[in-house]
């Protein structure tokens, strides 16, 4: 599902154009427009994005040392929210 940069949380990750970033707290107005800063994941550059950019929103995960996948940010899944699932 795509959305605005202005519809996710700071510390979420996203898609943007093939590149993948992590949004931050800072922003910037720049003629009448609002920026929200994200970091690159690949490089760990920075960029300002326009607010109205529309993402694809993204999961990350790690292994830790037993080799078991972890979340970093556990997004809520639409679907299944309010639902008992065995």
């Amino acid at each position: 599902m795509m959305k605005y940069i202005e519809e996710i949380n700071s510390g979420s990750c996203f898609v943007y154009k093939n590149k993948n970033y992590i949004l931050t707290n800072d922003f910037k107005f720049q003629h009448s427009q609002k920026y929200n800063y994200s970091i690159l994941i690949e490089n760990g550059f920075g960029e300002w994005l326009p607010e109205n950019s529309v993402v694809q929103p993204l999961d990350l995960y790690f292994i830790d040392a037993d080799k078991n996948i972890i979340p970093l940010k556990e997004s809520k899944n639409d679907n299944t929210e309010n639902k008992n699932i065995f």
